[in-house]
């Protein structure tokens, strides 16, 4: 005859050797078997790591686990840490703020210059007076005034100017 318990605390394990020393049992086969948690990482999902026999997550919740605003990715039971879309660093220590990467970034009346969101027209006005710069979807275009005419795309002239 076989008997297989499962023991999960001191009182079912004093319980269980009281029981057995209380009674002749011969020929009788027995299986004690403690719960411990884990005994290593393998135990453990990979986003948890085996310490003092408990799985614990490798990313902190206070965020301790990476730099200033860097997110945490447990993987393979370690801690990965990245800096999100739009911040650089070491995301082990920091991530800071780059600005913009390109055009889609910024307002339409904007476009993405030395990683600032700025106005094109101000940075580089392609346009001869009398001409106007505006932008439309993060370019500059020149645009003439009332009263005058496109001499070429970024020149006007009087329209009244015969010559």
């Amino acid at each position: 005859m076989k008997c297989t318990s499962f023991i999960t605390d001191k009182v079912n394990f004093h319980s269980l050797l009281d029981h057995i020393s209380s009674h002749s049992y011969k020929k009788m086969w027995y299986h004690v078997a403690v719960t411990v948690g884990c005994r290593s990482d393998s135990d453990c999902s990979g986003q948890h790591s085996c310490v003092n026999h408990n799985c614990v997550p490798v990313c902190a919740p206070d965020g301790s686990s990476c730099g200033r605003a860097a997110v945490c990715h447990g993987a393979n039971h370690r801690a990965v840490c990245e800096c999100p879309p739009g911040l650089s660093g070491n995301p082990e220590v920091a991530c800071v703020f780059l600005g913009c990467r390109s055009d889609s970034e910024c307002p339409p009346k904007q476009a993405c210059i030395n990683n600032e969101c700025v106005n094109p027209c101000y940075e580089k006005n392609p346009c001869k007076a009398p001409a106007e710069c505006r932008v439309y979807n993060h370019h500059p275009t020149c645009t003439c005034p009332p009263g005058y005419v496109e001499d070429t795309p970024l020149t006007c002239k009087s329209k009244y100017f015969k010559g």
